[in-house]
């Protein structure tokens, strides 16, 4: 097929297995012989999953629960633990990381010396095959020391990524949200509160094929 050229599209062309691509060499968008769509590159989108609160189970040792204006929160002494558990999304591109974005505040200011806070997310993918324990294994992403904001009660985000070589489509993924002590320094008297948390991910398809 002849590369036909559209205004707005860097180039059209069919490949020879039937498909057919628009875009850039390295960036495009790509109909499959069966009509399928997958992206690479700039095309790619990128997606949230959010957790709310209700959707984490709280641990045998528990944050409590506390108000704040209009957010409902969990706060953490260390030690604290929530838990969340999610079938990896059937869009994932799975050359990329997960990442897991924590929304959190201190009813405190920085200080001096400057307070810290610090968090870890451990997390297990087990296949749905029925071929692994969901105790299998478990590994942990730490945040290490986050230094508080200056100015009491504002709005902070950590964002913890899972590698992609950990994953796999169709792996189911439990998490535990945790908050550790720090390394060295100073914490604040006043509890982080956790406020609300997502997975966000970058997806190269509408979905799962069939």
């Amino acid at each position: 097929m002849t590369q036909q050229v559209i205004p707005g599209v860097t180039s059209l062309r069919m490949e020879p297995d039937g498909s057919v691509r628009i875009g850039s060499a390295a960036h495009y968008s790509q109909f499959g012989p069966g009509g399928a769509l997958t992206m690479l590159g700039t095309a790619r989108v990128v997606k949230d999953i959010q957790i709310s609160l209700s959707g984490l189970g709280k641990g045998a040792a528990a944050p409590g629960t506390i108000y704040l204006g209009n957010y409902m929160g969990f706060e953490f002494t260390s030690g604290d633990s929530v838990y969340y558990s999610a079938e990896v999304p059937y869009d994932w591109d799975e050359s990329t990381d997960l990442l897991v974005e924590l929304h959190w505040y201190v009813n405190e200011a920085v200080g001096d010396p400057v307070k810290e806070v610090a968090w870890e997310l451990h997390y297990t993918a087990t296949t749905e095959t029925g071929t692994e324990a969901a105790d299998a294994g478990s590994a942990t992403i730490a945040s290490g020391d986050i230094v508080i904001p200056t100015v009491a009660k504002h709005l902070t985000q950590t964002t913890l990524a899972i590698p992609f070589a950990a994953l796999a489509h169709d792996d189911v993924l439990g998490i535990k949200i945790e908050r550790v002590a720090i390394a060295d320094g100073s914490a604040p008297t006043a509890k982080p509160v956790l406020v609300g948390a997502m997975i966000e991910y970058t997806a190269h398809a509408l979905g799962e094929a069939i």
